[in-house]
């Protein structure tokens, strides 16, 4: 469906012309009029990304101009570093103060050159031009003017993001600056009818305090903007969703409003939810009073682009995961970043370098780069002029030059973070792809006697503990060199469970509560004790036994991951019980025709199987002990789902669920009934993918882990 309407903007401004989409602001947008029309001097004031930009240019500067207001809107002027250093090198001892001169270059090159009477006479000798005779010389066109003798025109100058004034450092600086704010006064003492607004981030305010005596009122008369709370949140998702429903009748086939409504708060409830460290370290998520604008922007558009417009969500609405903002804007920096690389050719290395090193100054703000006839700061103009359309950088027209920055401060870390796991996941990539076995394989003896085999990585680099648990008559070759990988970052170990793979196949019962207590002797076997914090990785049967290890062992565990997980089976499915047949069976022909097609129906697509994998699983079926081990763990896991209440036990324990989208064995709604549960976790389908979604999509699926296990590691 090809639809053009866009009511979210992820984390770019606001304009006049998205003024119907622009919500959750009303009370906001009355008390700062009302602070503009009573004052000369006002100051607006918030921390970064709660949309002071946005509210001006969709409401603030609309009304003004309009209806009963009817102010003449001077352009707004934005300072930036880059620029003042341009205009100093130009004209190093003309200029008397750059703050000024800056102000009334901007003013005269936004405005209209047909609405300017006098344009010629603007920019003589403006290097030493005061604002108070530049506003004696500024007029535009007759109908910008008053409408009777009796009547006065307001006019307004509004200087955004105006922390960056005092980023600026050029000669006497502190000189400079003072005389810009008196000249502020002496041009609203000259004009009555002049009102001046300045937009900043709340933590640049302090620097104010140099320059309040030189006004009556100092900056007293200012409003501070909070984030939106939840009543208001609600409003900004649902109605620009019921404003796009209105504007295109064909978004009817996809979502109605109740389903608008079920989206707005569960995106809110979600955005709302907040981690915060309590006693001994541990974190607890907590339901906060506020949600930031642009967060909240950067989850719609995800939502909008991804699920609403592709009619996934007509399927997937109680799946979808709503409200993960730094991964949404990973995933929008990634999307960026790819349609740049596959419509230029240029090598995403060389886009992501560029995006990092040339839009990020080393004390990690927005850089601003000068765009050339061919080229960017170094970077072809095809691929900047993508990174614009997908709305990842923004121009800026300056004496007819145009310059490009960040559309926003909040993509900064997320560009970083991506870009640091790209370089870790292609690393890793090379090692994933390895054909021959690695050599960190162990065997450990516990106290009965039994041999475990495992595999460990990274023990003299790394603290932080990763076990990987794999699923019913598998072993730790299923995970392929997925545990190597991630020993750049963590330590790793990879076991055979008993009974299976190349470990001791005793006659026991093999029950869930069995697996997990082996895992704790285990660990204590190899040092690694109960005091020290562990993330556990299980799939299938796997994951069933780290979710029983964790109840057991809540304090110990950090973090858990499940992987198409059992453990909410009430009783086998079809291809569960296929799977027992081929294991049981004792005719070598029939065996392995059966092994062989359960193995196909595991993954989405049949010809990804390779032959080898049916030929080990035969080889360690056929061990001593193996069957009954493989029969009394079937009918343990399949027959015996988890304790709702005991489940709650954990729901606090960052956890990330992935499920196949195509798995045959567990059905892929069972990641839903998990997430009732574990309301906090992370829930990520992978396309096209099977039972293990780690063989069939496995850098994707690297990436995923990585993501989750990196967050403040």
């Amino acid at each position: 469906m090809s639809i053009q309407i866009k009511p979210f903007l992820g984390p770019q401004p606001f304009e006049e012309t998205d003024s119907s989409f622009f919500y959750g602001r009303d009370k906001e947008v009355q008390e700062i009029l009302a602070l503009i029309l009573s004052s000369s001097i006002s100051l607006v004031y918030a921390k970064s990304g709660l949309g002071k930009t946005s509210i001006f240019n969709a409401k603030i500067i609309p009304q003004l101009q309009k209806g009963e207001y009817n102010f003449q809107i001077l352009p707004v002027i934005r300072f930036t570093a880059i620029n003042t250093i341009n205009d100093l090198r130009e004209k190093p001892n003309d200029v008397s103060n750059i703050y000024i001169f800056n102000t009334l270059r901007s003013i005269i090159e936004k405005s209209k050159s047909k609405e300017l009477e006098n344009e010629k006479l603007l920019k003589e000798n403006l290097e030493k031009k005061s604002l108070v005779d530049f506003f004696k010389e500024y007029k535009v066109s007759k109908k910008e003017e008053v409408f009777n003798e009796y009547y006065i025109k307001l006019k307004i100058l509004i200087f955004d993001q105006f922390e960056e004034f005092f980023n600026i450092y050029t000669n006497n600086r502190l000189e400079q600056q003072k005389n810009f704010f008196y000249q502020i006064k002496d041009a609203i003492d000259n004009d009555s009818a002049l009102r001046v607004v300045f937009i900043m981030r709340e933590e640049f305010i302090a620097y104010l305090d140099t320059f309040a005596h030189i006004f009556p009122d100092g900056f007293r008369r200012k409003f501070r903007l909070e984030p939106l709370r939840e009543k208001s949140a609600i409003n900004a998702v649902e109605k620009p969703l019921l404003q796009a429903l209105l504007i295109e009748p064909r978004l009817k086939d996809i979502i109605d409003e109740k389903d608008i409504k079920k989206i707005s708060n569960k995106i809110v409830k979600n955005l709302l939810k907040t981690h915060v460290q309590v006693y001994g370290g541990k974190t607890e998520i907590i339901i906060g009073e506020f949600v930031e604008p642009v967060q909240l922007q950067v989850v719609c558009l995800k939502l909008w682009e991804k699920d609403i417009l592709t009619g996934k969500i007509q399927s997937e609405i109680d799946r979808i995961d709503f409200g993960d903002v730094d991964n949404a804007l990973i995933e929008f920096y990634d999307d960026a970043v790819g349609a740049a690389k596959k419509n230029t050719k240029i090598r995403e290395h060389n886009i992501r370098k560029w995006c990092e090193e040339k839009l990020i100054t080393s004390v990690g703000t927005r850089s601003l780069v000068y765009q050339e006839v061919k080229n960017t700061a170094g970077m072809s103009n095809k691929v900047v002029d993508v990174l614009q359309n997908k709305y990842l950088i923004r121009a800026e027209e300056r004496s007819g030059s145009k310059w490009f920055e960040l559309t926003h401060d909040r993509l900064i870390k997320p560009i970083k973070d991506s870009n640091n796991l790209w370089e870790k996941a292609n690393k890793a990539k090379r090692i994933l792809l390895r054909t021959e076995p690695s050599a960190h394989q162990y065997i450990v003896q516990l106290e009965e006697g039994f041999k475990i085999r495992y595999y460990d990585y990274g023990i003299d680099k790394h603290q932080k503990h990763i076990l990987f648990i794999h699923g019913l008559g598998s072993s730790t070759i299923v995970w392929r060199d997925i545990p190597q990988a991630l020993s750049e970052d963590f330590h790793t170990i990879a076991v055979d469970l008993i009974g299976f793979g190349e470990s001791d196949k005793p006659q026991l019962d093999y029950t869930i509560e069995y697996f997990a207590k082996f895992i704790k002797n285990f660990l204590r076997h190899i040092g690694i004790e109960d005091k020290d914090k562990i993330t556990i990785i299980g799939h299938s049967l796997g994951g069933y036994i780290a979710i029983e290890y964790a109840i057991e062992n809540k304090e110990q565990v950090e973090k858990l991951v499940l992987i198409d997980s059992s453990g909410m089976l009430e009783k086998p499915t079809p291809l569960l019980e296929q799977y027992l047949d081929a294991a049981m069976e004792t005719d070598p022909n029939l065996r392995y025709n059966k092994v062989k097609k359960v193995f196909e129906s595991l993954l989405a697509f049949p010809s990804r199987l390779l032959p080898i994998i049916v030929d080990i699983f035969i080889l360690v079926i056929e061990k001593p002990g193996a069957k009954h081990a493989f029969e009394s763990a079937f009918r343990n896991s399949t027959t015996t789902s988890i304790n709702l209440e005991r489940l709650k036990q954990i729901k606090d324990i960052p956890c990330l669920i992935i499920w196949g989208e195509k798995d045959n064995l567990i059905p892929v709604d069972h990641i839903n009934k998990f997430g009732e549960i574990l309301e906090y976790a992370k829930l990520q389908i992978i396309a096209d993918a099977g039972h293990s979604p780690f063989v069939e999509k496995t850098t994707i699926v690297y990436q995923k882990l990585l993501k989750f296990l990196i967050g403040n590691k």
